[in-house]
């Protein structure tokens, strides 16, 4: 295999990496199966990652930077790292997860479920984002008909997240001037 190369799954395998370091993933497409990632070190991107499986990384308390906005990550995603970084194009659905902070950067949440926040003792910092530059983020509340351009943060999303000092939300602006809210 040549490094830079995209890897296809067919059929039903799955992606496992085992590494006593630092890990990059990408481009990598599976049709079917599991990618599991156990890193030593930081786990980082060089191309967008589609799965329709889950995907798990275990990485200690090292970094994730899971962040090309090609991502289509159509499984549950469960990770274990220190300061966490993640965005996908599909519906993202986060699992039990334990990181020291989170920065999720999507245009759709469609779960979340027992992802703790939490920087050794001291609760972190979770900050939510949408992908597209024409996207609005909306914090509770049902999406207006007609209104694709909504993320919905809403508490059900919230609920699934626990131990976190402050969530910012935000929304990068058209002439690249952040909106952003901090609470």
């Amino acid at each position: 295999m040549t490094a830079g190369n995209t890897i296809t799954l067919q059929g039903t395998g799955g992606l496992t990496l085992l590494a006593g370091g630092a890990v990059a993933v990408g481009p990598a497409v599976l049709a079917t199966g599991n990618v599991s990632i156990t890193a030593g070190g930081a786990v980082t991107q060089t191309g967008a990652l589609t799965a329709s499986g889950t995907v798990t990384v275990a990485a200690g308390t090292n970094a994730v930077s899971l962040t090309n906005t090609a991502n289509a990550i159509t499984g549950t995603v469960s990770i274990t790292g220190g300061a966490t970084s993640i965005a996908d194009a599909s519906s993202l659905t986060l699992g039990a997860s334990s990181v020291s902070s989170l920065t999720v950067t999507a245009n759709d949440i469609a779960s979340v479920t027992g992802v703790s926040v939490n920087n050794g003792g001291n609760n972190g910092s979770l900050s939510v984002q949408q992908l597209g530059a024409t996207q609005d983020v909306r914090l509770g509340g049902a999406v207006a008909l007609g209104s694709p351009t909504v993320l919905d943060v809403n508490d059900a999303v919230l609920a699934g997240f626990s131990n976190y000092n402050a969530l910012t939300v935000g929304t990068p602006g058209s002439s690249g001037v952040s909106r952003r809210a901090t609470m």
